[in-house]
């Protein structure tokens, strides 16, 4: 009896700490607005936060993904810059994890990504109603 209560208490301990992590890795991805009014978000580093991303990506139509080609390894700190079909940046941001998500207008986008002096860029078309996912790979360094 003594057993099963000690370990009632572990299990709801560590449940408890899961949702403590995943509402503290929400807190850390504070959604951003562009002066255009463009909402992002990014991060995706470690469990929690990746859980959280996976909650509110809904809410965005553009997921982009970083990461080593190869490898598959994930990064951060990658600068991004999406420019609409007219050459206006939307947005330019530094990702804080391998993912960004953005909710865009639909229309042509050309997005450059540069990590570690490289630079891959890529166009892209988000249709109305309809939500795009690339993933952009960089050389290891």
């Amino acid at each position: 009896m003594m057993r099963r209560t000690w370990l009632s208490g572990l299990l709801s301990a560590a449940i408890v700490a899961g949702f403590v992590g995943v509402a503290a890795a929400q807190s850390a991805l504070e959604p951003q607005t562009t002066p255009g009014g463009i909402n992002w978000v990014s991060g995706g580093i470690g469990f929690d936060e990746s859980l959280a991303l996976r909650k509110i990506e809904g809410n965005y139509n553009l997921r982009l993904l970083f990461a080593v080609e190869g490898s598959g390894e994930y990064l951060a700190d990658v600068v991004v810059i999406i420019q609409n079909q007219e050459g206006q940046a939307v947005l330019e941001a530094t990702s804080q994890g391998p993912r960004l998500l953005a909710q865009v207008p639909p229309g042509g986008y050309t997005v450059t990504a540069t990590s570690g002096g490289s630079t891959v860029t890529r166009r892209l078309n988000v249709p109305r109603g309809r939500t795009v996912e690339n993933s952009f790979y960089f050389p290891a360094q």
